[in-house]
């Protein structure tokens, strides 16, 4: 996949540890663009792209840091102490005909209520529910 086209998303997650396996929530990761870690003190240090590598298994993306790598002191006290920038998405041509007839509910739904305050055909929609539960991820 390339990193060009209206169908990709700069993704970032933030994380508060350093793990030599970092699992990425919004898939499908194209590349990654940075890790950067905040050391106690000072200017975020961007990670060298020698030193991980983008892997994907049946759970999903996630970062895989070389064996031996240390990211340094990290700010113990910050949520961002480890930073990933990441480019995720998928080609329109490549999204499942389920998920695309189910956006085209929505905007039916949309178009038909667009005079009311609150659209009461989006918010409960079971055959929506039904269409979309196969790709559902729950993350925990």
């Amino acid at each position: 996949a390339t990193a060009a086209g209206p169908w990709v998303n700069l993704a970032r997650e933030d994380f508060d540890a350093f793990d030599t396996t970092t699992r990425l929530r919004l898939p499908p990761v194209v590349s990654i663009t940075s890790i950067t870690v905040q050391p106690p003190t000072g200017a975020a240090v961007t990670v060298a792209s020698a030193d991980y590598r983008l892997l994907a298994d049946a759970e999903g993306h996630f970062v895989a840091f070389k064996t031996g790598f240390v990211p340094g002191p990290l700010a113990t006290d910050r949520p961002d102490a480890i930073r990933v920038t990441y480019v995720a998405g998928q080609p329109i041509m490549d999204i499942p005909a389920p998920i695309k007839a189910a956006a085209l509910l929505i905007v039916g739904d949309l178009w038909r209520n667009r005079g009311a305050s609150v659209p009461s055909g989006v918010q409960a929609n079971r055959v929506l529910d039904m269409i979309l539960s196969p790709y559902r991820r729950v993350l925990v």
